[in-house]
């Protein structure tokens, strides 16, 4: 190997290696277009409310941003959309954030499940506001202002409102959903994430935070107070096998479970940054 050639031609056409990369910063607090990308029921788990420890069935959302102020972030693998996720309480009690969440995404539509919304099937528009914890800053969508991706004018009449809807960008994500009453095998499978994250040491090398597996929603289900009333249990527990979890299931028709009990407050928690 002729190494000097091999410089020669690096230094020429060869990447920068003396440039920083930026890590991406937070999205900026404004006006953001929205898709809703993840809605994943977790069943019922224990939670602190207040300080106080709760039982409540969870679902987890997730929305891609775009617009102008809220580009994919530029990666090695390419562009990365931003999004950001929360945790809610599902519940249909008219006190809930998520009760009151869909109601405004619905709204003009015929939606009787907010699945019916997800992806490029529904656009919004929310705020982007910063919120502090500690030291750290986080970025997140003030729900209360989240409503369908239209312009409101008012006609010349002065009474009627005309709406004209927004161009939104197509999601760039691949739609996450787990449903508990239909949960199937291939279902479970889809919420599948391979890998762990490395363990995290401090300058000593003492490990302040353990390796852990990657793959959170199946570890998450896997703890709701109500995970044996999953339809593809006996799969998501391991104790069969998808073949047959298919065919028990083609055998009997769909698994009918109790709807969740209605929970009266309206928790939330934040995760932040997707």
């Amino acid at each position: 190997m002729d190494i000097s050639k091999l410089i020669a031609q690096v230094q020429e056409k060869g990447p920068d290696q003396t440039q920083v990369k930026k890590g991406s910063e937070l999205p900026k607090e404004g006006t953001a277009r929205l898709r809703l990308v993840e809605y994943v029921e977790l069943g019922k788990q224990k939670h602190k409310y207040k300080g106080a420890d709760k039982e409540s069935v969870r679902v987890h959302c997730a929305f891609e941003l775009s617009g102008k102020d809220y580009p994919p972030i530029e990666t090695d693998d390419g562009p990365r959309p931003r999004i950001i996720s929360q945790t809610f309480t599902l519940s249909m009690s008219d006190k809930a954030q998520f009760f009151k969440l869909f109601t405004r995404m619905r709204a003009g539509t015929t939606a009787k499940h907010i699945i019916e919304l997800v992806g490029d099937r529904a656009a919004f528009l929310g705020n982007i506001v910063h919120n502090k914890d500690g030291d750290n800053t986080y970025a997140n969508i003030d729900f209360d202002t989240v409503k369908p991706a239209y312009l409101e004018q008012l006609a010349e009449d002065g009474e009627t409102i005309i709406k004209t809807p927004l161009n939104v960008s197509s999601a760039l994500t691949k739609p996450l959903l787990f449903v508990w009453q239909f949960a199937t095998p291939e279902m479970w499978d889809s919420l599948y994430i391979p890998g762990e994250w490395d363990a995290k040491t401090d300058a000593n090398g003492v490990v302040v935070r353990p390796a852990a597996s990657k793959n959170k929603w199946q570890e998450i289900i896997r703890k709701a107070l109500n995970f044996n009333t999953l339809p593809c249990y006996d799969y998501a527990a391991g104790a069969v096998s998808k073949e047959s979890a298919e065919a028990l299931t083609e055998a009997v028709g769909d698994v009918v479970t109790s709807k969740p009990a209605a929970q009266p407050d309206p928790d939330n928690l934040m995760e932040g940054i997707g």
